[in-house]
């Protein structure tokens, strides 16, 4: 394998590595006592509990076939290095859809516990805001360390419809927030922040664009200067959006519901940390492929998730689970606090035009159709 072939496969796990790491901390690493409401989670015909643990079960038997994939791909001296990224990818996309149903049962399991109520929403779903920022720092940073010879036409399409699909997400979501909070001090810098992110893209959009119709070093150039003020105003928005005043309430839980919840997300996690190890691997098998520690170490990442695997479906089994819908919310969660967040929830339906007004003049809607 050339070193050209070598370095695309190290910044692929690199980057399939942060990403699990980083939902990782978001949704096991920090125990949060929340639902996960994602599409993927929360779909119309599958998001009972029986039928989510069902899908975890998939889900398991889907990472070790693609684990094994992975390293079947490796071993095989006709392999494309295009493959293997590839097949990265995919074992990333079926982790992060693995620990959202594995957050989401644990929650739901705690729940049932006694004298256990669920967690309030907010105006902003944590998860869902932080994802879409990860999602835009990941693209960001794959056009700011991709060189010249790296960024064909299809990456860049690919890179630039990601980042304005997420910009899209965040800002509605913020654009919402906006709408139901009655602070006017507040408003303004709901809509400050969505202007900020939502023209910070389009210059960037508008730099890839120049980049795709004539590749040369000062539209490459326009290109990595750009990516500065993305990441940086929706790093920001991020962190202004998931204050706590914005997003609700943990569910109350008892100790014992706790243990039952660390311990399906300490299961969950052994999985990850195979499925990370194993992106590791691959990459230091990228420069050194002669090295038989590296393949050994490749195995072990597939009998690591087996055991783990193993252990998650006893405790699955263990626990019984109602419907969300079905939880209670304790009558002594609706103190001071709670009650002001519901009334700073309603506000006239003529702020809710002003708002729209303001935050419409850069709509991320039209950067989607620029990146096309």
């Amino acid at each position: 394998m050339n070193t050209s072939h070598a370095r695309a496969i190290s910044n692929s796990c690199e980057r399939c590595q942060s990403k699990m790491q980083a939902v990782a901390e978001l949704l096991i690493l920090s125990c949060d006592g929340r639902p996960v409401k994602t599409e993927h989670v929360m779909s119309s015909h599958t998001n009972s509990p029986s039928q989510i643990k069902d899908r975890i079960f998939t889900s398991m038997k889907s990472l070790t076939l693609s684990m094994k994939n992975v390293i079947t791909l490796v071993h095989m001296i006709t392999t494309k290095w295009t493959e293997i990224v590839e097949a990265l990818q995919e074992l990333t996309n079926i982790t992060v859809s693995f620990v959202e149903l594995c957050s989401h049962v644990a929650y739901l399991t705690a729940i049932n516990f006694p004298d256990c109520s669920q967690a309030l929403p907010g105006l902003v779903d944590k998860y869902c805001v932080c994802l879409a920022g990860l999602e835009i720092k990941l693209s960001c940073v794959q056009l700011k360390r991709s060189r010249i010879d790296e960024l064909s036409p299809q990456l860049i399409i690919d890179l630039c419809s990601n980042i304005s699909k997420h910009i899209a997400i965040i800002t509605d979501i913020c654009r919402t927030a906006g709408q139901k909070v009655s602070d006017e001090s507040t408003q303004d810098q709901f809509k400050l922040c969505v202007k900020s992110v939502t023209c910070a893209a389009g210059c960037l959009i508008a730099s890839i664009k120049c980049y795709k119709s004539n590749a040369s070093p000062t539209h490459h150039s326009r290109v990595l200067v750009f990516c500065e003020p993305v990441l940086a105003s929706s790093a920001a928005l991020v962190s202004f959006a998931t204050e706590e005043d914005f997003i609700g309430n943990e569910a109350i839980l008892t100790s014992e519901a706790k243990d039952a919840q660390k311990a399906i997300l300490g299961a969950c996690m052994s999985i990850v940390s195979a499925s990370i190890q194993l992106c590791k691997t691959v990459r230091d098998l990228a420069f050194d492929m002669l090295t038989a520690h590296h393949r050994d170490k490749l195995r072990m990442c597939t009998d690591s998730v087996e055991r783990a695997a193993s252990q998650l479906t006893e405790l699955l089994n263990k626990h019984s689970m109602k419907d969300y819908s079905a939880c209670r919310i304790s009558p002594d969660r609706s103190n001071g606090k709670l009650l002001e967040q519901s009334r700073n929830s309603l506000v006239r339906n003529d702020d809710d035009k002003d708002f729209n007004d303001d935050c419409n003049s850069t709509s991320p809607g039209v950067l989607l159709d620029d990146s096309k």
